[in-house]
């Protein structure tokens, strides 16, 4: 592609990788989805992407990554989120390269945005992302294209921000919908606390507060629910005090987590909780 003489070149080697890429998918299409009385593991090695087309998932990555903004980048990566669940290995494969190739250098590749922004709003409004719900493959995929599942605090710095910022809508949403299963909250809480999530902060503890079941003993019985919002409401306390304190919503946020970490009797619980009633007590 970089190599193309002009933009009708360019056209040319995209549309025969996207030729190539629907060959591919033939095969997918054709293994059969497990029944309601199958295992989740049954025939599950099948649906993975085998050695080539793994190869494959990620030129088509990286080449959707390196287009200009304004340059047809749907043709490319629509065929593979159109599968679906019943294609989540390919989708987690391909978005996966997508979003290291596209962010995981110094500066973010041009069209970053307006890419994810369109494959985001594919997903949301797609049946086959909302079909088969329950399953793991369903939320591993959402994980994955809103880049909760990028490992590593690392890799989502600070030069991210703007994409991070102009996605989260959606990522709010989903946050929205899941944040009552503990896992799903801190999966959210783990996103919120890396470099270019550092403006989502204040409005992702008052989202938590307004959905969190922050009464019910049972979301909060393992230690990592319990680990991830002390370690937020520290973030917070060390580098978000002013917005905390100039935000109704946020303080009682904050105060309500930070007597149920007390509550809990969690090591941080009752340091944080004496530390912002003393600073509350000089304001």
């Amino acid at each position: 592609m970089t190599e193309a003489r002009d933009a009708a070149e360019r056209r040319a080697w995209a549309n025969f990788h996207r030729q190539s890429l629907i060959c591919a998918l033939a095969r997918i299409k054709e293994v059969p989805a497990p029944s309601a009385h199958q295992h989740h593991w049954d025939g599950e090695q099948e649906r993975f992407p085998y050695g080539d087309e793994q190869n494959l998932l990620e030129r088509i990555a990286r080449i959707v990554a390196r287009l200009a903004p304004g340059e047809e980048h749907q043709l490319l990566w629509e065929p593979i989120l159109s599968l679906g669940c019943a294609g989540s290995h390919w989708i987690d494969a391909f978005v996966g390269h997508w979003l290291i190739e596209a962010g995981g250098h110094d500066e973010p590749a041009p069209a970053l945005i307006e890419q994810w922004l369109a494959m985001l709003a594919y997903a949301e409004g797609s049946l086959q992302w909302k079909a088969d719900a329950r399953r793991r493959s369903h939320d591993k995929m959402w994980n994955e294209i809103l880049g909760f599942s990028t490992t590593g605090d690392s890799f989502w710095h600070e030069p991210l921000a703007p994409a991070v910022n102009a996605v989260r809508a959606f990522q709010e949403r989903w946050a929205r919908a899941h944040a009552r299963d503990e896992d799903d909250a801190s999966t959210y809480i783990h996103f919120i606390k890396t470099p270019a999530a550092r403006e989502l902060r204040i409005d992702g503890l008052c989202l938590l507060h307004e959905t969190v079941p922050i009464g019910n003993q049972y979301f909060w019985r393992h230690t990592d629910i319990r680990n991830a919002f002390a370690s937020l409401l520290r973030l917070l306390l060390d580098e978000h005090w002013n917005e905390v304190i100039a935000n109704p919503k946020a303080k009682e946020s904050f105060m309500a987590f930070a007597l149920k970490l007390a509550s809990l009797q969690h090591p941080l619980g009752s340091e944080l909780l004496e530390i912002a009633g003393s600073r509350f007590g000089a304001i």
